[in-house]
Order: C-alpha cells, then sequence, then structure tokens
C-alpha cells in the first residue's frame, strides 16, 4: 500500500520553518527546535507505525 505525506505534520514543520525564518534569531530556541525535529525524525523512523497517514 503507497502511503502518503501527513498534511497536519507537514503543515506543523511549515510553520516552524516559517517563524524561524521570520522572527529574530534566538539561539536557545533555534537549537532547542532543531533537536526536537531531530527527534521527531529518529522517532518517525524507528517507530513508523506511531503516526498513521
Amino acid at each position: 500500500m503507497p502511503s502518503v505525506m501527513n498534511v497536519t505534520l507537514m503543515v506543523a514543520a511549515t510553520a516552524i520553518v516559517l517563524a524561524q525564518k521570520l522572527l529574530p534569531p534566538r539561539p536557545f530556541l533555534d537549537a532547542t527546535l532543531a533537536l526536537g525535529i531531530f527527534a521527531f525524525g529518529v522517532l518517525v523512523v524507528v517507530v513508523p507505525s506511531a503516526f498513521p497517514v
């Protein structure tokens, strides 16, 4: 069965990236978000069934 992107997760990721581009840099917040996005990616790879399409 072919998989499809989860639109909710794509909208959330887009909003985070857009906010980072438009708002002034905040190193602590940017680093925290980067680690969170990385951890989320690892979780998706390790347990893909936790995020239904």
